[in-house]
């Protein structure tokens, strides 16, 4: 099953979201650089927005629009299957 548009959804959602003062800090779980015209949105309302990642496949353009960074590799190594 393929799934489209659902990194616009997610967009649109923390847009909304922040808009309507739902919440105070996004958390975006996305290495995905196509998000931060969505995150410089939500930080031009006053939002705070986190990028939790993986080290492999964490653009550049996050790195710049995110104000803090949680790397996942450490704390989902025991998560996997050996």
């Amino acid at each position: 099953m393929i799934e489209k548009g659902v990194d616009v959804k997610l967009a649109v959602d923390m847009l909304n979201m922040a808009f309507t003062n739902i919440y105070d800090t996004a958390i975006v779980v996305s290495g995905d650089g196509d998000f931060d015209s969505a995150i410089y949105g939500a930080k031009n309302m006053g939002k705070h927005v986190e990028n939790a990642y993986f080290s492999s496949g964490h653009s550049d353009q996050l790195k710049k629009a995110c104000d803090k960074f949680i790397l996942l590799d450490e704390l989902v190594k025991d998560c996997f299957v050996k």
